[in-house]
């Protein structure tokens, strides 16, 4: 048996209110390492990034745009990131109510677009993902039912949905470490905090929390990290829960 090199591929939500310059070092930092996708996400009202240049720091990952809010202007917004030429390995995560799915479908250029670039919170087979709101569970079951549901309608196998996990982490060399980085940041506190349903503890409490996702269907994260300095270091840290031991552990328990 072939044993993978990664548990789960990696990607990192980049935060909104950084500036470009600082979105694009993120960027390449992440991508070194082995990221594989780039998440930013396009708040009410905000202008539309320049996602051309973004998307060429983060290269060889791939960059995503996190779209939501009031569904009656939600199908417009999209429709105005998709126009012109958007880089052509382009994603949307896109939550909306599924009665929007045939406008979205339009919105983003027809079935085969939708097919290469819509991650949704809701089941679609004919999507290129699906996304799990972790940040906003009520607790870690719930999260691992939802995967374990979407898995059991063949998301996540080849040719169909990939599936995504959106979480908060907090990990640090102690658990007192890692609740202070959570606290300091507020979206990683009150209903957003790691410890409910995200990567949250040591390195070793992260690796376990990553592997019951990986077993429950789980093939990608969406991570949204401490908003500090050491931004490097973070990162290593994200990538030391899906490399190293843990990949052999699943491969030899799944």
């Amino acid at each position: 048996m072939t044993v993978p090199n990664t548990l789960l591929d990696l990607g990192l939500t980049l935060r909104a209110e950084h500036d470009a310059e600082r979105l694009q070092h993120t960027a390449r930092l992440a991508a070194r390492l082995g990221f594989r996708y780039l998440w930013l996400p396009v708040p009410e009202n905000a202008p539309v990034p320049d996602a051309a240049t973004l998307a060429e720091s983060a290269r060889p990952a791939r960059l995503g745009l996190v779209v939501g809010g009031d569904p009656r202007s939600l199908v417009q917004r999209v429709t105005s990131l998709c126009d012109g030429e958007p880089p052509s390995d382009l994603l949307l995560e896109i939550h909306a109510p599924e009665e929007l799915r045939d406008r979205l479908v339009a919105a983003v250029g027809g079935a085969d677009q939708w097919r290469r670039r819509a991650f949704v919170p809701w089941y679609d087979e004919t999507a290129a993902g699906h996304v799990v709101p972790a940040e906003q569970a009520a607790g870690r079951e719930e999260v691992l039912k939802a995967l374990a549901d979407a898995s059991a309608r063949g998301g996540g196998q080849d040719g169909t949905p990939v599936l995504s996990v959106a979480l908060t982490v907090s990990i640090g060399r102690t658990m007192s470490e890692a609740e202070a980085r959570a606290q300091r940041d507020p979206a990683l506190s009150g209903t957003h905090h790691p410890k409910t349903a995200g990567l949250f503890g040591t390195l070793e409490h992260a690796q376990n929390q990553a592997l019951e996702l990986a077993r429950a269907g789980a093939g990608t994260l969406r991570a949204t990290l401490a908003d500090e300095q050491d931004v490097a270091d973070l990162l290593a840290q994200l990538r030391a829960v899906a490399v190293g031991p843990t990949p052999l552990l699943h491969a030899r328990t799944h």
